[in-house]
């Protein structure tokens, strides 16, 4: 590849630029510190770069290495961080539909663009936390419900946790329900491996008429894992704000799948018994059927959930109550952390039209986001995505393929001289080489089809010959000197056919296997 080798002013141009690829590769990788930069940060490193302030002027010695590649590590922290932050934001909002149905479209159609549907409550909650220190991290929550009647309850919480070696952890919050200022402390602790026990306790300041007066509440849970099953036994005491009284919930998960809870209470529903068992339909579509069963009540309900893909997810439920009697779905949508639900109640009594509307517009609305929506617009991405990947393969093939035809012509002498010494010794000499997608085994006088993605790399192998042996190794011969990859989502093998001592060899070989020539087994009889 030296210039002074080549007289006319094309190759003298070409061997000069390959020339100096190759003393810069040289002085690269014959420096231990700028081999060091350029092993971590690529071509970045040892450019005069100020790409997000990460990579500046090229470094020389060790001491600039470090303090280089600590910069990095700590701004690769702070990114960590900022995503540890998890911002999380849910809207909830409730409608009474039972106008929708013919048989009440006259007792509640009211005025509005929507005349069936009425407003029943309007939830949205926002939070985030930021991570102080790899044990310490602070949580905020803010949260808002109107309700029809014009009423509205705000909450406010800020939680600082702490987490000790072991697991187990304590966290202390402070806010306000309503009016109504909390406190609470919680206490993590881990019993065993399997083992984890909470406990909660909760101080609040009411008002009953005109009077303050404070109540405590706290709750105890014990959650254990044994194999596939998951074990919990919860006990929370009664509260008075909140509108739950006293209660013992157990619970039993199977694989993290199936559910099966027993509830004990006071008042209304002394016992309530619930069943739920998750399962898969397709890889994006999963259904989950549950029944809840309690001394007066009994419910219905299942959910089908739709991934559009990692980040968004569309979800439809309906649940049926007996008591009181009620019929209902709900609609849900997911973006990353953001969440939006759409609960409809339908019917106050369990008929075939409440079940109909129940499933049919739902299942219709979701039907007509994936397909007339989400699809399309998945559609039109990954021909985006595909165009755009096969254009920038076949620049890439295309550059590569310049690279071999400027080395083939470079190599023009070595190729002669190399032919000439083998066949004044009777040694190798390659008849034909190709490298690609090789579809053929072999055919007469031929080593390849017209129709296979192959490249003529005859030059580039005969130059690999040294002393009538030819060895290849056996990493990807793409990037061997005069070779190039014309297929690159293909499957690729190597395919050389030489002459030694008068008598025609072949050998196929795949991309990564090592190839060692003359041998007896590669004799074409």
């Amino acid at each position: 590849f030296h210039p002074d080798k080549h007289h006319n002013g094309p190759d003298k141009e070409q061997a000069r630029q390959m020339f100096e690829n190759i003393k810069q590769a040289y002085d690269i990788l014959s420096n231990p510190e700028r081999r060091s930069i350029y092993d971590i940060y690529g071509w970045r490193g040892l450019r005069s770069e100020k790409s997000d302030g990460l990579i500046g002027a090229p470094c020389s010695t060790a001491l600039e290495v470090e303090e280089l590649r600590g910069r990095f590590n700590r701004q690769l922290c702070e990114g960590r961080n900022r995503l540890q932050c998890r911002p999380k934001c849910s809207a909830t909002l409730s409608l009474d539909g039972k106008g929708f149905l013919p048989q009440y479209r006259a007792k509640h159609r009211g005025p509005g663009m929507l005349p069936y549907f009425k407003v029943k409550n309007l939830k949205g909650k926002q939070s985030f936390q930021m991570k102080l220190s790899p044990r310490d991290n602070c949580l905020c929550e803010v949260s808002l419900e109107s309700y029809r009647d014009r009423t509205t309850v705000g909450t406010a919480m800020f939680a600082y946790n702490h987490s000790f070696r072991g697991g187990s952890s304590v966290r202390g919050i402070i806010g306000v329900v309503g009016d109504a200022p909390v406190l609470e402390a919680e206490y993590k602790m881990i019993l065993a491996p399997s083992t984890i026990f909470v406990a909660v306790s909760r101080l609040r300041r009411l008002f009953i008429g005109s009077v303050a007066m404070f109540e405590h509440s706290w709750s105890a849970q014990l959650h254990r894992q044994i194999g596939p099953c998951a074990a919990s036994l919860q006990f929370n005491s009664e509260d008075i704000l909140m509108n739950s009284p006293e209660n013992l919930t157990a619970a039993v998960s199977y694989n993290g799948a199936a559910t099966a809870s027993l509830e004990l209470q006071q008042y209304d529903d002394p016992v309530v018994l619930s069943l739920a068992y998750p399962f898969e339909i397709t890889s994006s579509l999963n259904l989950e059927p549950r029944v809840s069963v309690s001394s007066n009540n009994i419910a219905l309900s299942y959910c089908l959930e739709y991934d559009v893909d990692e980040n968004t997810g569309l979800k439809f439920g309906v649940f049926t109550r007996c008591w009181p009697m009620s019929v209902g779905c709900i609609l849900a949508v997911k973006y990353q952390q953001q969440k939006f639900s759409l609960p409809v109640e339908l019917s106050d009594e369990i008929s075939p039209a409440a079940l109909f509307y129940a499933h049919a517009v739902p299942l219709g609305a979701l039907a007509f986001v994936k397909y007339c929506v989400v699809k399309p617009i998945m559609y039109l991405v990954t021909q985006e995505e595909r165009a755009e990947r096969k254009r920038r393969q076949k620049t890439e093939t295309a550059m590569q393929r310049n690279e071999a035809d400027m080395f083939v012509r470079l190599m023009g002498a070595t190729y002669d001289n190399s032919v000439s010494a083998e066949q004044n010794r009777s040694g190798l000499i390659v008849l034909e080489a190709w490298y690609g997608v090789l579809v053929s085994h072999r055919l007469p006088g031929s080593s390849v089809r017209e129709d296979e993605q192959v490249a003529d790399v005859k030059v580039a192998v005969q130059c690999l010959v040294k002393d009538s042996k030819l060895i290849i190794g056996g990493d990807s011969k793409s990037s061997l000197p005069g070779f190039y990859d014309p297929s690159p989502s293909g499957r690729r093998s190597l395919r050389v056919r030489y002459e030694f001592r008068g008598r025609v060899h072949e050998v196929t070989v795949a991309d990564a296997e090592p190839l060692q020539a003359p041998r007896q087994s590669h004799l074409v009889h």
